[in-house]
């Protein structure tokens, strides 16, 4: 299993007595042509179906805002990232903080460097009080160079540790932007990419209703192919002046087909993945061209 291979502190929690792995992906039900409806099995697990999945499951789209670090952007030097996710009224219902550490944020860069983030659910009416931990994520420090040691991420209960899936970033000579999501067991469920030659890619623009303003990566069903969502991440003036605008990168995961709660977890989590690994500001010099050079790596 590819979680024998995650940090000892999360096998540990997985493989307490009483806490069996999650069971591979049920068949999905036929559905009308257009609409894909996801397996309602899978990823289950009425442990803690009861958090943070019933407020997901009401939600056909989510916003996840980086929130600005003050200190990091005076000075430069890395803090753990924050992020708010909020829904299509603008009202907050999760919060996201990293919990990496000095060394990881500052010495480590690219597809090598590890980082963890937990995922809360917060209180009545977006209340950052009473918030409990849904979810938490785990990218552990890897050796990458091209085929090797490829960068994948564990997420899991945020109380039991109990697996939920994988994202990985395969290696692919003919599309780089590609993310595979996986149950426990390691069985391709989704796919997200993005195609490497494009506007938004080599010419970022903050300017809203503008070609170079988005990009946009395509969720489809391993097995059939079918388009499912799709995640957005769109340039925001605080991507070129951190200083003077509080709004960071900004993401839309469009859930569409995946009415799962469980893929809608696993769609959010693929979200900050992508953002850690291309977008965030410590892989960066600055360069417009820096998420397509990161490729290489």
């Amino acid at each position: 299993s590819p979680f024998a291979a995650r940090p000892a502190h999360l096998a540990a929690m997985a493989e307490a007595p009483g806490q069996a792995l999650m069971g591979a992906m049920e068949v999905a039900p036929a559905a009308p042509p257009g609409q894909v409806v996801m397996g309602q099995g899978g990823f289950a697990n009425e442990a803690w179906r009861q958090h943070g999945l019933t407020e997901l499951g009401q939600h056909p789209r989510v916003q996840i805002q980086q929130q600005r670090r003050l200190l990091e952007a005076l000075t430069g030097f890395e803090q753990n990232n924050k992020y708010m996710v909020k829904d299509t009224n603008g009202t907050n219902i999760f919060f996201v903080a990293e919990g990496s550490t000095c060394l990881e944020r500052n010495c480590c860069s690219g597809a090598c460097k590890a980082w963890r983030m937990d995922i809360h659910q917060l209180g009545m009416g977006g209340a950052m009080d009473g918030m409990q931990r849904f979810l938490h994520i785990e990218r552990p420090f890897t050796f990458t160079c091209f085929c090797l040691n490829r960068p994948q991420a564990f997420i899991s209960d945020g109380n039991s540790g109990t697996p939920l899936g994988i994202v990985h970033e395969p290696f692919v000579c003919c599309q780089p932007f590609k993310f595979v999501i996986q149950d426990p067991d390691g069985n391709d469920v989704l796919e997200a990419d993005t195609p490497c030659i494009q506007l938004p890619l080599f010419c970022p623009c903050p300017c809203e209703d503008t070609p170079c303003n988005k990009v946009v990566f395509s969720v489809r069903d391993a097995q059939s192919g079918q388009h499912v969502s799709e995640i957005v991440k769109q340039w925001v003036w605080g991507d070129f002046f951190p200083l003077c605008f509080s709004d960071w990168d900004r993401y839309f995961v469009e859930f569409g087909g995946a009415t799962n709660p469980e893929y809608k977890a696993m769609l959010m989590a693929t979200a900050l993945f992508i953002q850690m690994r291309f977008f965030d500001r410590r892989n960066e010099d600055k360069k417009s061209t820096q998420p397509v050079i990161e490729l290489l790596l």
